[in-house]
């Protein structure tokens, strides 16, 4: 199986990059984590982000799909940082996917 490339992006309300980075794929099939690194500012409480995680993938040629076409898979949702918990733990709401 060749490396696959994905690309995670984290936007805030007015559609401004917070933080945009590609991503090598490991070949064995599974889940992932996305971290965000701590030199990015954290999320401002109570502010919600949009994400979106893609993954370019190699679609064979058939019917009107041109050969060796690229075919992007996407998953998007919604992040919003909450009041941190009791304990001062940061607390986050997501919507619309998983964001682990």
């Amino acid at each position: 199986m060749a490396n696959l490339q994905a690309e995670f992006v984290l936007q805030d309300d007015k559609e401004n990059d917070v933080y945009r980075s590609a991503i090598a794929l490991p070949p064995k099939p599974g889940i992932i984590s996305v971290s965000i690194p701590a030199t990015i500012a954290p999320l401002r409480l109570d502010k919600t982000y949009r994400w979106d995680f893609k993954i370019a993938c190699n679609q064979p040629a058939t019917g009107s799909v041109a050969k060796n076409s690229t075919v992007p898979i996407k998953v998007d949702g919604y992040i919003q940082r909450i009041n941190p918990h009791p304990k001062g733990q940061d607390s986050y709401l997501c919507r619309g996917g998983y964001l682990v």
